[in-house]
């Protein structure tokens, strides 16, 4: 069952803007994958920011941000999906009781250091949980016959004092975005699957997998 809910994924490049998905739908699932989604001490290092259909003016923001190539390139369309999630770093300012017994013996927590949460060790850290979160919500999604679509082509920053750029249009952005999902249903007129493309096209294939898995 996990694995044909899996097979239904394809990345989603063009949504339909006039169909959007039940609200109440779209909350609950992202609070469920919020609450089955591991981490590392129940610390949860990143923020969810999520734009919903009115919010127009903040995904134009979010177009500018992802096309900003030197080739010009402006394929990000994907950000006017119905819903779109950013996915930040955060400082852990709320943590568990269990991680402040911790802390007043003497252990490190880099994510609840306000000098440190924003160093590259943190934000591998901040990631793999991103990571494992947008697996999630990409599996509740696809089960509710939502489709999905995740967007990295933006600039992220380290360092607590770093120039964070034109993600300055964006205000509740505070910290390093880490990832970009879409979430609606594609515009089936417009949209295309490159994994289909005619014969003598560019595939995106993935590698042979002996190139990737290794057994010993």
């Amino acid at each position: 069952m996990i694995e044909e809910i899996y097979q239904t994924k394809k990345q989603i490049r063009v949504y339909d803007e006039n169909q959007i998905p039940d609200s109440e739908l779209v909350r609950s699932i992202i609070k469920k994958a919020y609450n089955l989604v591991p981490s590392k001490q129940n610390l949860i290092p990143f923020q969810i920011h999520v734009f919903g259909p009115d919010c127009r003016q903040e995904k134009e923001h979010l177009f500018k941000l992802s096309t900003q190539t030197t080739s010009n390139v402006s394929h990000n369309i994907t950000v006017f999906a119905p819903y779109v999630l950013v996915l930040t770093n955060r400082l852990v300012d709320d943590p568990n009781e269990s991680v402040l017994i911790r802390l007043k013996k003497g252990h490190t927590q880099s994510a609840c250091d306000e000098n440190k949460f924003m160093d590259k060790g943190s934000l591998i850290q901040s990631s793999i949980e991103v990571g494992m979160y947008s697996s999630i919500l990409t599996g509740l999604c696809l089960e509710n016959n939502l489709e999905i679509s995740y967007l990295k082509c933006f600039k992220s920053w380290y360092g607590k004092n770093s120039d964070i750029g034109e993600w300055k249009s964006l205000p509740c952005i505070k910290y390093s975005p880490l990832l970009l999902m879409c979430i609606g249903y594609r515009d089936k007129e417009r949209n295309w699957d490159m994994s289909k493309e005619k014969a003598g096209t560019h595939l995106e294939t993935k590698p042979d997998i002996n190139n990737i898995i290794k057994f010993y």
